[in-house]
């Protein structure tokens, strides 16, 4: 299972753990690669993370649609507002679109996506 992380950190945080991921590969030690994407705070990652977007992603693991525009009646969504939230979540490396017979099929690379949010301040 393939599994993609999205996380809230602040820069600091961020900053220290990559220190930390620098420091053990320098010294020679294995590290294991993490697919995942940080937003700094909570109102970023809600910009981010829409219902709308999240529904996309489902329907594209799910069903498996053959076309842009097969999602788009799949969704119930007009063809240019699926392609606008298609090419965000190909920005974030969640969606890739694949040339096939002059078609544009989404498809998603990871089968399950772990939010994880501090509690702390």
């Amino acid at each position: 299972m393939k599994e993609f992380v999205i996380q809230v950190k602040n820069v600091k945080d961020s900053l220290k753990d990559f220190a930390d991921t620098y420091k053990k590969v320098s010294k020679g030690e294995k590290v294991k690669p993490i697919e995942k994407i940080t937003f700094v705070d909570i109102d970023t990652f809600r910009r981010f993370a829409t219902s709308k977007r999240i529904e996309l992603l489902k329907v594209i693991k799910d069903k498996k649609p053959r076309s842009i525009k097969e999602l788009g009646n799949l969704t119930k969504r007009d063809y240019k507002s699926v392609n606008i939230d298609l090419k965000i979540l190909q920005e974030l490396n969640l969606v890739e679109i694949d040339k096939e017979n002059y078609r544009s099929v989404p498809r998603t690379k990871y089968d399950s996506i772990t939010i994880k949010i501090p509690l702390t301040c």
